[in-house]
């Protein structure tokens, strides 16, 4: 998921989270929603924590992006 640069901070993103637990609350199958996000990216980790994800792990130097070691947490958010 992302959120174009010139349309961000205007709540986008929390209102495709919204839209998707909703969908996947209404499907009998889905019990929970498994994200990845990159750990530096603390707007998109805060959006995620405060719509009810929670961190289950952390891979360190999962990727190298312009030479700088990234690490990648997973997330998770139960819909039942």
């Amino acid at each position: 998921m992302g959120v174009d640069r010139k349309y961000r901070r205007e709540g986008l993103g929390k209102r495709l989270i919204e839209t998707v637990t909703s969908w996947a609350a209404s499907e009998a199958a889905i019990e929970w929603i498994d994200l990845w996000v990159l750990s530096s990216n603390a707007l998109a980790v805060h959006l995620y924590k405060s719509t009810g994800f929670q961190k289950l792990g952390e891979i360190d130097d999962m990727f190298r992006i312009d030479g700088s070691s990234e690490a990648y947490a997973l997330m998770t958010k139960g819909i039942r």
